[in-house]
């Protein structure tokens, strides 16, 4: 058993990873069968949906023709000469009191209603109100359906106006739309009733029952406010409506997810009398047996998976394992351990990276202890941490800014900010690794970061450079400048709401010197004190960044304590609420 071990370990990498090339193409297959199945559904219901789309639009169409058609019939009623004699034959005044031809009139104007009614199959009730005894005469193709006729809401819809008016008449859960129109004398043009035809359910039903294909589709007539009047289907999903207020929705195709099941709804307006045509497609019995197939694959890939976890974690074991274990020792000798070494011996690949990994080892604790200088790494360390430190704080307030200025200015302003942040970063990355730059490109700098800042803050922050000549080609730490320019207007100009920055850049005695004075709150005396003895005793002593109100300041001069030793020297000078001075004495160069 120990020599299969120790030859399956011996074993090349690339025929391992063909094993693994193996097992890995099945489950590509896999995917692809169940990509196909989904693929397949989508198919399904993207071209069902379409087909109810067409039978929406078509419903429509026909809806909208047959209303004009009823609209055209109603013309037709109103304009016939016989029509308009039977409605002057009423008797009136005395003759209303004459028995017999109050008789002879109700006889005619029934069989005149009851003609019209039953000749019109998309109807299924007619009325005829006068206005000079408020009588009402009807008839209807079937008793029991005629209900209460709304006829003062026929007077109210009607009133001014002599044009065809839809009444959409709601009782209890049932709905009626009545076509209304003022009748008028032919002579005296005077209004003498109302005539209404109420259109037939039934007949507004059957064309829905055109629109939808069984079982997965159902299709409803709804007003604009909610009212549901008819629907066909085999499936009732008007709670689905009605709960989410799909009758709100413009026209369009829309998906709904109710207890896991899933809708598409179809929504086609009829702008002219405010109606909806709403179709619900349950997609899920349409793709049931699709699903079977698809619950099998899946059953497969759940029984096949332990078998593919052990081939999986015995691949780990002789690739992936004894790669982490050269990261782990690696990330040793980045800890400072450079005694790591991997006893490990084999006779492949993966031995002939360990032992190259421990001669690696071997000649950098060589190199380590007789050539690197312990006390050179630190302090260059230490001072790229310090250098690449960058104010979350200011960040903030820069973003913000431009922020606030992409809504109120126009894009020069935006493009002159962001360019100066771009500045200020790649100065902080210092992706190119110098430590140096010279004073002109610390006025860069520096111009970068009050440019930003006087967008935050506008003309309530002044600056004046006073920059000699002979200077700019001087060098200094990087970033050395714009921390005590932040300082300044953090500490200073802030808690005043505005002032002035001066800076002093010049030569004295074979040193640089840098001033940065403001004309804020300045600094208590106690304070002013503290601050100047650390300075005294070369100490610097970090605190927590949220109290502390001089860590820039400290990052400076650690900075310039690290790099020239003694020879860098600053001086603070203030007076509380008249400003502060900020001095800077390097070595030239």
């Amino acid at each position: 058993m120990k020599n299969i071990i120790e030859s399956f370990h011996n074993i090349a990498i690339k025929k391992k990873i063909i094993v693994l090339g193996l097992i890995m193409l099945i489950y590509p297959i896999i995917l692809v069968i169940i990509f196909g199945m989904y693929n397949n559904e989508k198919i399904i219901k993207d071209r069902f949906v379409s087909y109810v789309e067409n039978d929406v639009m078509n419903a429509k169409n026909r809806m909208t023709n047959d209303l004009d058609f009823m609209e055209q019939i109603f013309q037709e009623v109103l304009y016939n000469i016989d029509a308009y004699d039977l409605f002057n034959s009423k008797p009136k005044g005395e003759e209303a009191n004459n028995t017999i031809l109050s008789y002879n009139f109700q006889k005619d104007m029934d069989k005149y209603l009851k003609s019209t009614i039953f000749a019109k199959q998309e109807f299924d009730l007619v009325t005829m109100q006068f206005l000079n005894d408020d009588s009402v005469y009807y008839a209807a193709k079937e008793r029991g359906i005629v209900g209460n006729i709304p006829k003062e809401k026929f007077k109210e819809v009607t009133k001014d106006k002599n044009q065809v008016v839809y009444y959409f008449d709601k009782k209890d859960d049932y709905q009626n739309i009545y076509l209304v129109r003022s009748i008028y004398d032919i002579n005296t043009f005077e209004k003498i009733g109302i005539m209404s035809f109420r259109i037939d359910n039934n007949y507004l039903q059957e064309i829905l029952r055109y629109t939808y294909r069984e079982p997965a589709e159902s299709t409803y007539l709804y007003t604009y406010e909610g009212d549901r009047i008819v629907y066909a289907g085999a499936n009732y999903n008007n709670d689905l409506i009605e709960d989410n207020k799909i009758y709100l929705e413009e026209k369009g195709t829309y998906t709904h997810t109710i207890d896991g099941n899933d809708y598409y709804v179809i929504v086609e307006t009829i702008e002219d009398i405010n109606l909806k045509i709403i179709s619900v497609i349950t997609t899920d019995m349409l793709i049931s047996d699709t699903r079977k197939v698809f619950d099998l694959i899946i059953i497969l890939c759940i029984v096949s998976m332990p078998i593919y976890i052990i081939i999986a974690n015995m691949i780990y074991s002789e690739i992936i394992s004894p790669f982490n274990l050269l990261v782990t020792k690696m990330k040793d000798i980045e800890k400072g351990e450079l005694s790591a070494s991997i006893d490990i011996i084999r006779k492949n690949e993966i031995g002939y990276l360990y032992n190259s990994f421990n001669s690696m080892a071997k000649r950098i604790k060589y190199l380590v202890e007789y050539v690197y200088e312990e006390e050179i790494a630190r302090k260059n360390a230490e001072i790229s941490a310090l250098q690449s430190q960058i104010n979350p704080h200011f960040l903030y307030n820069t973003l913000e800014t431009i922020n606030w200025t992409a809504q109120l200015s126009g894009e020069q302003d935006i493009a002159e900010m962001v360019q100066a942040l771009s500045k200020l970063m790649d100065a902080n990355m210092n992706r190119n690794g110098k430590k140096y730059s010279t004073v002109e490109e610390e006025i860069q700098y520096m111009d970068s970061y009050l440019l930003l800042i006087q967008k935050r803050f506008g003309n309530k922050i002044a600056y004046t450079k006073i920059i000699e000549e002979e200077t700019l080609k001087e060098n200094l730490p990087k970033l050395i400048i714009q921390p005590i320019i932040e300082n300044a207007i953090k500490h200073g100009i802030e808690p005043v709401g505005r002032g002035r920055i001066t800076i002093h850049i010049y030569k004295e005695n074979g040193k640089l010197i840098i001033q940065v004075e403001d004309s804020g709150a300045g600094i208590e005396t106690p304070k002013l004190k503290s601050i100047n003895d650390e300075i005294a005793n070369n100490k610097y002593i970090p605190e927590d960044k949220s109290t502390s109100k001089s860590i820039g300041l400290k990052n400076v001069y650690k900075r310039l304590l690290l790099i020239y030793g003694k020879e860098a020297k600053i001086s603070i000078e203030s007076k509380y609420s008249e400003g502060t001075k900020v001095t800077l004495s390097i070595p030239k160069s």
